[in-house]
């Protein structure tokens, strides 16, 4: 993917594209997701009062846990209040985005620009928050529609832009090119909305950590009148190994709607090169039916149907539904665990105290704080064991608990050494008592008793050193 330029030098090539959507949605909720900076310690622990979830989430989060939990719930959720200035918003997504695809240089042009020349959405913004019992919070910042669909709908390049915010890649600097301007004027980018919203006491890291997005198809617009149960029925195809056409002809609006449905979930900009057999991987752990498909991507969770009862229940006050918002929360809270434990057994000191804090504080991250499958239903427990695997969290598990059992047997070692320093400092106190009185019959104790002490200190100042 190179062409050589006048004096011989090598530059990769270069090519402009002008979008070509397919797809227009204009009922969705795109909740973004941060994390407050980790604590020094996991000793902060939130009582059951605090966790205690708020009447809009109450009976979603009683529904979504498995019985074992519904006692003493590991987390709880609240609805937070936007301000009043920031309810509305004008979603700014430039003109051109420049991006990288194997070596390829890409000028993305908006297919639909404003007169000021780059492209506007109207969203509203709802704010909710999950606190665990561990005191870490996950901060939900959802982008919604707000207003006619012609003013609100996002085509799926529009979404790819949005999922960059947390997937990255390509290249794209997307933080400072996508932008957020409310009523008053002032553009935000996405971690100056997010501080702006949930106030400085949130310390929340700039960017947002996963992502969720939930598209309700019912009124989706797909051009020529072209069926969602299509697109869905031939991602099933493709991901059942069988594939669509002959390859060779040009493509559909149905090859366009799948790429797009693709591009969404992976957060590629460059979806429309994807093959058969990539789409066929990008879909392989996906859940799909006539009416809806769910999968986690990486950092992502997307959700597409023809109807969702808790959406619509939830689009006022939580803008997406809870039983999507709880399986990413705990994802992120354990991956929050095991970066704490992971940091916890970056020792730069060996002693026995050092080692008895990293294993505390490890043991607690993982063993007390670390949550298992706690949904009730096949679909939640689908995200967290989707999740859980593919994102690696299973494997990483595995050796933080490895690096665990390695602090903890140098612990031991060393407690096991100092216990033995201990025991010879008490023989020692022993034999200096024991044998002064004895030596005292035949030598004045104070010629035996200094040489003795002092060979006592040389041996037990030897023995501490090499502990």
């Amino acid at each position: 993917m190179t062409r050589l330029i006048g004096d011989g030098e090598a530059r990769a090539a270069r090519e402009t594209v002008r979008e070509e959507p397919a797809l227009a949605f204009d009922r969705y909720g795109i909740a973004l997701h941060f994390l407050a900076p980790p604590e020094d310690a996991l000793g902060r622990q939130t009582d059951a009062a605090a966790r205690e979830s708020s009447d809009e989430f109450r009976s979603f989060e009683r529904d979504l846990l498995s019985y074992a939990y519904r006692g003493a719930p590991p987390l709880g959720s609240h609805v937070l209040p936007v301000p009043e200035h920031l309810r509305r918003m004008t979603l700014h997504l430039p003109p051109c985005i420049t991006y990288v695809s194997e070596g390829l240089i890409v000028d993305l042009l908006c297919a639909e620009q404003h007169p000021a020349g780059d492209r506007r959405r109207a969203v509203g913004v709802r704010a909710s928050r999950t606190d665990f019992r561990s005191g870490l919070a996950v901060y939900h910042l959802v982008l919604t529609p707000d207003g006619e669909p012609a003013a609100t709908a996002l085509s799926e390049y529009d979404l790819v832009k949005l999922v960059k915010l947390w997937e990255g890649g390509e290249d794209v600097p997307m933080h400072s090119l996508v932008t957020f301007e409310p009523p008053g004027g002032g553009r935000l980018d996405v971690g100056q909305l997010a501080r702006a919203v949930f106030g400085p006491a949130a310390r929340l890291h700039p960017a947002p950590r996963l992502g969720t997005v939930q598209i309700v198809t019912s009124s989706t617009a797909i051009k020529d009148r072209l069926a969602w149960v299509d697109v869905l029925q031939a991602i099933q195809t493709l991901r059942d190994g069988n594939p669509l056409g002959d390859g060779a002809s040009a493509p559909t609006l149905l090859d366009q709607a799948i790429k797009g449905t693709g591009g969404i979930l992976q957060g590629l900009l460059d979806f429309h090169r994807i093959g058969a057999g990539e789409l066929a991987d990008v879909f392989a752990s996906a859940r799909v039916t006539d009416d809806a498909l769910i999968a986690v991507h990486k950092g992502s969770i997307l959700s597409l149907a023809s109807v969702d009862r808790a959406f619509e229940a939830a689009a006022a006050t939580i803008g997406i539904s809870p039983y999507l918002l709880g399986p990413q929360a705990v994802l992120a809270h354990n991956e929050e665990m095991l970066d704490r434990a992971d940091r916890a057994s970056q020792l730069s000191s060996r002693k026995p105290r050092a080692l008895a804090a990293a294993r505390k504080e490890m043991q607690a991250a993982l063993d007390r704080h670390h949550l298992p499958n706690i949904f009730h239903y096949p679909t939640e427990r689908l995200l967290y064991e989707t999740g859980t695997v593919s994102r690696g969290l299973r494997d990483r598990e595995q050796d933080v608990r490895a690096n665990l059992a390695k602090v903890t047997g140098e612990w031991e070692t060393a407690v096991d050494r100092r216990r033995r320093v201990a025991e010879d400092l008490i023989a020692a106190i022993l034999l200096l008592v024991g044998g002064g009185e004895l030596v005292d019959r035949t030598f004045p104790l104070e010629y035996v008793f200094p040489p003795l002490a002092l060979a006592g200190a040389l041996y037990l100042l030897w023995r501490w050193r090499m502990t």
